[in-house]
């Protein structure tokens, strides 16, 4: 090598220095400074074109003057590609979507900006380096068309592209689960959507896949998502209570809504348990795991504040104890009610002995809260005594709604007047929550009355005082009523006998 060569040589390593240079403030610009991505196209083209005309200046003749329009056309393309990224980031990126509101799709921008790239290099070859881009244009359609044949699934995944820019059935940060793939979209490009899964692993997914599959968005139309949470209560335990527990707890989570308001469900009768369901609503699916975590949390410290017990869900052999055999049964059943007959008005007059011969033919019904005891027009065979709860009596309005008449509480009677008049029921009886009521049969009475002839002009003193304060009834009797009360309760007496066949 000539030495008198060596300053030409190092002349043209300087553009080459300057350009790596270059690169390496790009890249650690581009790290810091997310803005300077849209520059850096033109900012290549540029640096290329600089370093082309000062390289050519130190080649031989005739080098120089052939390669100075490249190096021209390169500055010009690089001018006006700086242009069209100026005028997307500003007419699009500013003026529609940050002033406007407005939301244009990635893939569509991308796509204006390659095909404005690429008229502009069209004009640039044309009117800089005078070459037929006609042909050119031809040539790369015949290559398009062999290219696009070799790579079907690829377009297809480009147009799917498009189309997803354009409908947006799934955008950035919604969750989806794509044919049994769950996870978040953290990208979607012309190619394919990436998926971050709750493990954290990264999913990709070619557009035109997404589009074929059935895919489940759970942020769109509408965040609102329900999260169900199971959990078993032992059977000892009545439903109404387990439930108020359940949504109890339910609503000490704050990122449960209150409205839709939690709601449970009994779903099944387990070998150890009584499953329930309880359905709260968020706004955040994301995080349901972790409501559904805390959710559970706070059922176990309600159930153990309420004394609820969650059993163990195994199945355990038991050698049960010795079951009380019928009449052990139904003498605990008497003593339970024959207290409570005691000291209902109904039955004042009546022996305790006599109660006892004729108790254990009584029933002592469960009711569930809600339950419709009997309802008004019915026909009145029994007597009830609300054993333990609280019942409502209700009527049917003339407008087609509901009256409430009265609210009974523990040891009163109920439908004692259908049963003595052998009229219909005249209202309906609710149970407002969970009860036990004491069923007594006409044929009961049939035998007190028997043993008690006293006992009928005792219910028709009570027929009357409860025919006096029921203005329904007493409109609905008034033509079989005379000017004195104890005509009225003649009357009465009689309807009485001949009610319960006497």
């Amino acid at each position: 090598m000539d030495l008198q060569q060596l300053p030409g040589y190092l002349t043209m390593a300087l553009p080459l220095l300057a350009y790596a240079a270059f690169l390496v403030v790009m890249h650690v610009g581009q790290r810091r400074l997310g803005a300077l991505a849209a520059l850096k196209v033109p900012l290549h083209l540029a640096a290329l074109g600089l370093l082309l005309r000062v390289g050519a200046a130190n080649l031989p003749t005739p080098w120089p003057a052939r390669l100075l329009p490249y190096s021209e056309a390169l500055i010009i393309f690089a001018g006006v590609v700086l242009i069209i990224r100026a005028v997307d980031a500003i007419g699009v990126g500013y003026l529609l979507a940050r002033l406007q509101k407005r939301h244009v799709p990635h893939i569509l921008r991308q796509g204006a900006i390659l095909l404005a790239d690429f008229i502009a290099a069209l004009i640039v070859l044309r009117q800089y380096l005078n070459l037929d881009v006609t042909s050119l244009v031809a040539t790369s359609a015949v290559v398009s068309f062999v290219v696009g044949l070799a790579s079907q699934d690829l377009l297809g995944s480009v147009l799917a592209g498009l189309v997803i820019g354009v409908e947006r059935p799934i955008a950035h940060g919604n969750w989806v689960n794509v044919n049994g793939m769950e996870g978040r979209v953290v990208d979607v490009t012309w190619r394919r959507t990436r998926i971050e899964t709750r493990d954290g692993d990264f999913i990709l997914l070619p557009n035109n896949v997404v589009m074929k599959d059935t895919v489940t968005n759970y942020t769109l139309p509408s965040p609102l998502h329900r999260v169900r949470v199971e959990v078993g209560a032992h059977y000892r335990h009545p439903p109404n209570q387990v439930k108020a527990a359940m949504i109890a707890a339910a609503r000490q989570c704050p990122e449960v809504l209150a409205e839709p308001a939690p709601s449970v469900f009994l779903e099944s009768f387990g070998d150890s348990s009584i499953n329930y369901r309880l359905n709260a609503w968020t706004m955040d699916y994301g995080r349901q795991e972790a409501i559904r975590d805390e959710v559970n949390c706070l059922i176990w410290y309600q159930f153990q504040r309420e004394g609820i017990e969650i059993p163990f869900p195994i199945r355990t052999l038991v050698a049960p104890p010795p079951e009380p055999s019928a009449h052990e049964q139904r003498q605990d059943q008497i003593e339970r009610i024959v207290p409570l007959l005691l000291d209902s008005e109904v039955f004042q007059g009546v022996s305790a002995p006599d109660l006892l011969a004729v108790a254990d033919r009584m029933n002592l019904l469960t009711f569930g809260a809600g339950e419709m005891l009997f309802n008004e027009g019915d026909h009145g065979d029994s007597l009830y005594l609300l054993a333990q709860g609280r019942a409502q009596v209700i009527k049917r309005t003339p407008e087609g709604g509901q009256a409430l008449l009265a609210t009974l509480e523990e040891g009163q009677c109920l439908g004692e007047m259908a049963l003595l008049l052998g009229l219909p029921r005249t209202a309906s009886v609710r149970l407002e929550r969970d009860s036990r009521v004491v069923e007594i049969k006409a044929d009961l009475f049939r035998e007190l009355i028997r043993a008690h002839p006293s006992f009928l002009d005792h219910l028709s003193r009570l027929v009357d005082q409860r025919q006096r304060a029921n203005q329904e009834l007493a409109q609905a009797l008034a033509q079989q009523k005379t000017a004195d009360a104890a005509g009225g309760i003649g009357q009465i007496l009689r309807k009485i006998k001949s009610a319960l066949g006497l």
